[in-house]
């Protein structure tokens, strides 16, 4: 048996021009966090709103958690990205809570309650619609520019 944690598993649950559905379970540990940071990176990106299941997922490290926000606003954030975590368990919600990702990210019981989540946001706009950023250049981490659908340079570990 391996010391080492395992890699989380991502599974794309469903993608329309509205929303893309990834579900994330396994351990999510700092080493980790690559892996589900560029999915929901390209994910943002493609579509704008992402709604993310997260109860298979176990944190490793607390900080760990930091990857969601980290995310969001490295895509720009609110208005134009919307992330929401779905079906946190009571011990993840305490952890994420605990590191402020709930501030940032807005957290559902379940699918059906995602969409209203991420229809507000903690900084009290309103999200955009993708229709509604229109053709605004997106502007990566690094500061480069990037077309919509795709972040340059970036292998996604499955295809949102």
């Amino acid at each position: 048996m391996s010391s080492e944690p395992s890699e989380p598993a991502l599974e794309l649950v469903r993608r329309d021009a509205d929303a893309c559905v990834l579900a994330v379970s396994g351990e999510l540990s700092l080493c980790s966090a690559g892996l589900v940071t560029r999915a929901v990176s390209k994910a943002l990106l493609d579509v704008g709103r992402v709604l993310v299941d997260v109860s298979g997922l176990r944190l490793t490290r607390p900080s760990a958690a930091q990857l969601f926000p980290t995310t969001l606003t490295a895509v720009g954030g609110w208005p134009g990205a919307r992330l929401v975590l779905f079906g946190v368990n009571p011990e993840l919600a305490r952890s994420l809570t605990a590191m402020r990702v709930a501030e940032t990210v807005p957290l559902a019981s379940d699918e059906a309650a995602a969409p209203t989540a991420a229809g507000t946001a903690s900084c009290g706009r309103c999200p955009l619609s993708r229709s509604e950023r229109g053709g605004r250049a997106v502007i990566a981490a690094s500061g480069t520019p990037v077309r919509q659908g795709g972040l340059r340079g970036l292998a996604a570990p499955l295809d949102v």
